[in-house]
């Protein structure tokens, strides 16, 4: 069974290499590389010549990478389609896990897996388990804002055509609303097993919070027109909860302070105190941020050890 590995890249000359060699190193060999570079204005192309004859490569002017990826899509023949971000890789029997359970129950739609969350040296600093999808999964997306790492996924064809594939409006989240509208469709599985590894570096960071809450506001107004009983007041509140987070972070002051009283008037005593809870964050100055994700990532470690 073929398998279609789609590389979107943007600027990522420094790490494609790294992505493009644990894809070469996988231990399935009947797969295809398309690597579709969306408008990179550094020298991505000089690093992908030496891949000539390994992948294909493809150029856009600069669209976003929903506009990336269905043109990866377009231009792959497998019957299978696996993504992966330029700056993330995978284990060397990544491909071959996933295609063993597909052909264990061909009823799977798509599959996803753990990871392991990286340094910008690819170096693992902790262990992050898989959305944990199994079976009908659409209205347990919906409800729990709960959705996989998509340099883990795996994903039948003939679904992302039926589902229309990425919606290019979408400049965050564009993931999240695919992986939803194929789960009205169909089954979804999951490995616990870190197949993946991410990357965390300024480049790949959300930062825009007020786009994050646009973007989930328009996916439950879709969702409201053809499933409207799947709806809840706490589903709204989730993902306004990420979005202050991300607002805190990078110090969008006002936004923060307008969507928490918004949660304040309008949801309950837990989630708007939840979303307070973020507002410590506004006092750290944007300098030691990498230093404050370095601390959690040591103590998730640490619990991590406890719990074993």
């Amino acid at each position: 069974m073929l398998v279609s590995v789609i590389i979107p890249t943007y600027n990522c000359a420094h790490l494609i290499e790294s992505a493009l060699n644990s894809v070469l190193a996988q231990t399935y060999a009947e797969f295809e590389i398309v690597v579709i570079d969306d408008g990179s204005t550094d020298h991505t192309k000089t690093v992908l010549e030496k891949f000539d004859g390994s992948c294909r490569y493809l150029y856009q002017p600069h669209s976003g990478p929903s506009v990336a990826r269905n043109a990866g899509i377009r231009h792959s023949a497998g019957e299978l389609i696996a993504f992966l971000d330029a700056d993330d890789a995978w284990r060397p029997d990544k491909l071959a896990s996933q295609v063993a359970r597909f052909n264990h129950n061909p009823k799977i739609g798509l599959l996803e897996s753990g990871y392991y969350i990286c340094n910008a040296q690819l170096k693992p600093l902790r262990y992050h388990p898989s959305a944990r999808l199994r079976g009908r999964v659409y209205e347990s997306m919906l409800t729990t804002y709960n959705a996989p790492n998509s340099s883990t996924v795996i994903v039948k064809r003939q679904l992302l055509e039926q589902a229309g594939g990425f919606d290019p409006s979408f400049c965050v989240l564009e993931d999240y609303d695919l992986w939803l509208r194929i789960a009205e469709h169909a089954a979804f599985d999951y490995s616990d097993q870190a197949l993946a590894y991410t990357r965390i570096h300024a480049g790949n960071s959300l930062v825009n919070g007020r786009a994050i809450l646009e973007a989930h506001k328009r996916i439950l107004d879709r969702a409201r027109v053809s499933h409207p009983e799947v709806i809840r007041k706490e589903t709204e509140a989730l993902g306004e909860s990420f979005a202050v987070k991300i607002m805190c972070l990078h110090h969008q002051t006002g936004d923060a302070l307008t969507t928490i009283l918004h949660a304040v008037r309008y949801h309950s005593l837990r989630y708007s105190s939840m979303m307070c809870l973020y507002l410590p964050l506004l006092l750290i100055p944007k300098a030691y941020i990498p230093q404050l994700r370095s601390a959690y990532s040591r103590l998730a470690r640490w619990r991590s050890r406890q719990t074993t």
